[in-house]
């Protein structure tokens, strides 16, 4: 979660993708990353903190959101 490291102004996935393209030089060299999906901020970035959305909605734009890598 690089976001325990990180403010991020706008909870979104374009706004998430900027700050990881700006610090990715950091990853493996001064940050290490463990997967854990069930944490984070990122998961309202996922469906665009539409929190009111139904639960399938919300899960499958949560799946769409998820890269093993990058």
């Amino acid at each position: 979660q690089f976001t325990d490291f990180l403010q991020v102004e706008d909870n979104s996935l374009a706004a998430r993708d900027l700050l990881l393209d700006k610090y990715q030089g950091w990853i493996g060299s001064r940050w290490w990353i463990l997967s854990n999906p069930t944490y984070g901020g990122w998961e309202g970035a996922a469906i665009n903190n539409a929190w009111s959305l139904p639960a399938d909605l919300r899960n499958g734009a949560k799946r769409e959101a998820l890269e093993v890598a990058r």
